[in-house]
């Protein structure tokens, strides 16, 4: 039975249009966990990860010039999922980023078991 612990992912991206966190966990489609826009130029989600070694980057479309572009940030960072959701430190590993455990809400539930 694998554990999933949930990560709060947090980015200021100014000017985007559309923001989305890729990785091995979702075979880096843009289209699988798209961020949502919580205040202007701040994105954010919730994402379930399973314990182990995960590699991640954002992918962001935003308006430069008045020219809709594409581009990678944060290409090869890493994140360590315990086996433990209880031994999940708080991280910063990129000056943009913010990754936060366990979920700030008192009533959310911060692990998930899979059968």
């Amino acid at each position: 039975m694998a554990t999933f612990t949930p990560y709060t992912i947090r980015i200021r991206v100014p000017d985007a249009q559309q923001v989305s966190i890729v990785g091995d966990f979702n075979r880096w489609h843009s289209s699988a966990h798209p961020l949502v826009e919580v205040s202007p130029d701040l994105w954010e989600r919730i994402i379930d990860l399973p314990p182990g070694k995960h590699r991640y980057a954002f992918f962001i479309l935003d308006d430069a010039a008045g020219a809709l572009r594409s581009r990678i940030l944060a290409n090869g960072s890493v994140l360590w999922v315990p086996d433990s959701p209880d031994q999940a430190p708080t991280l910063t590993p990129h000056p943009a980023l913010a990754l936060h455990h366990p979920d700030p809400l008192p009533t959310h539930n911060p692990t998930r078991r899979v059968a």
